[in-house]
C-alpha cells in the first residue's frame, strides 16, 4: 500500500506536481481554496454539463472556469473536464451541492436540482481499526535502533524531499528552455536528441533515510465466527515500531509523554474489513452557505447485495 519512487515517498501531489510541472505558465494551484460546487450548464444535446468550479478562498466565493479547446476535422468547441477528488465523505457532498442527487432531498435543503442520481452519497461505508501498542522486551529492544535516531532520520529526510524539490524545478525550467531553444529556426540539422529511458533520481535514494521506506510489517486475513459467507472481515496488521503518527501522538498524551521518547514500542492494529453499516453523505441546512460545514452522516440501511464501494 506504499508508493515508492527514487527511494521516498511518492504522495498525489507530488506525482501530479513534480517534476517541474509547478513551473509550468498554465498550472495554477490555489491554496487555502474549498471548492462549494461544480457548476453546470445545459449544452446543446439537453445534457447538464460542467463549465467550472466556484470555490471560496479568503472569505470570497470565486470562480474557475474550463476553457475550450478547437477539435481536430470539424472544428468543434470540446471542453475540457472537472476532475472531483474530494474523498469519500466530502466528493458527494460537493455533488450535492450542485444540484446533483434524489430531487427531493434537494428541494428540501433550497438546491437547485440539476441531475438526478439518487445514490450520490448513499452506501458509504466505515471500517473501524483498533490499534494497541505493546512494550518490547529489553532483549528484544536492544536489538533495534533506538527512537531517538528518528528525529535524525526524520531531519535527513525533510532535507533531502526540499533539495530534491529544488532540483525538479530546476530541470522543469531547463527543459522549458530547452524546448524552446529547439523551436526556434537553426541552420543545419535537426533539433538535438534527448532519447527517453529511465533517469537516475535526482537525490540518492539512500539519502532519505527510514521514513522513504514503508518499513517492516505482517499482516494477516481472518474469518471470525461472525462471516456471514465464510470471506476473510478481519485484518490482522503487526509492525516491529510504533508506525503510525496519531496513534503514536495519541498514546503520549495518555500517557502524558513524549514522542520522542527511548521507549521501543510495537503497533498491532485489528480491522474490520465487512461492516453491516452503511451510512448516507446529506446536505443540512448550511448547504448553501459560502462557507461549507462539516457533512453529516447517518446510519442507511442497505440490503446485503447493494455495492460495496464507497460514495462517489
Amino acid at each position: 500500500d506504499f508508493n515508492i519512487r527514487d527511494g521516498k515517498r511518492d504522495s498525489a501531489a507530488r506525482a501530479m506536481l513534480g517534476g517541474g510541472v509547478l513551473s509550468r505558465d498554465n498550472l495554477h494551484v490555489g491554496l487555502e481554496a474549498t471548492v462549494h460546487k461544480v457548476d453546470l450548464v445545459l449544452n446543446g444535446d439537453g445534457q447538464q454539463e460542467a463549465t467550472g468550479v466556484t470555490y471560496v478562498q479568503d472569505g470570497q466565493r470565486r470562480s474557475a472556469l474550463l476553457k475550450r479547446t478547437q477539435g481536430e476535422g470539424e472544428g468543434l468547441n470540446i471542453p475540457r473536464a472537472v476532475v472531483l477528488t474530494a474523498g469519500a465523505v466530502m466528493t458527494p457532498y460537493i455533488l450535492l451541492r450542485s444540484g446533483i442527487g434524489q430531487q427531493g432531498h434537494l428541494e428540501d435543503m433550497g438546491v437547485h436540482h440539476l441531475v438526478t442520481s439518487p445514490r450520490v452519497g448513499r452506501n458509504l461505508q466505515d471500517h473501524p481499526a483498533v490499534g494497541v501498542s505493546f512494550r518490547l522486551a529489553d532483549q528484544i529492544a536492544a536489538e533495534m535502533p533506538s527512537t531517538l535516531e528518528l528525529g535524525q532520520q526524520f531531519m535527513a529526510y525533510v532535507q533531502s524531499v526540499q533539495r530534491s524539490r529544488e532540483l525538479q524545478q530546476q530541470k522543469g525550467k531547463d527543459k522549458q528552455q530547452q524546448r524552446q531553444q529547439q523551436e526556434q529556426p537553426a541552420d543545419g540539422g535537426g533539433s538535438g536528441g534527448g532519447g527517453g529511458g529511465a533517469t537516475a533520481p535526482l537525490v540518492d535514494p539512500a539519502e532519505y533515510g527510514v521514513f522513504a521506506s514503508p518499513g517492516i510489517s505482517t499482516g494477516a486475513f481472518l474469518t471470525s465466527p461472525y462471516s456471514k459467507d465464510g470471506a476473510p472481515d478481519v485484518q490482522l496488521t503487526v509492525f516491529p515500531r510504533m508506525t503510525e503518527p496519531h496513534l503514536a501522538i495519541r498514546r503520549a498524551k495518555a500517557e502524558n509523554d513524549t514522542i520522542m521518547s527511548d521507549e521501543r514500542t510495537m503497533l498491532v492494529t485489528v480491522a474490520l474489513l465487512a461492516p453491516e453499516a452503511r451510512h448516507r453523505i446529506f446536505l443540512n441546512a448550511t448547504a448553501k452557505s459560502s462557507r461549507p460545514p462539516s457533512p453529516s452522516s447517518s446510519p442507511h440501511a442497505h440490503p446485503a447485495s447493494s455495492s460495496s464501494s464507497s460514495s462517489s
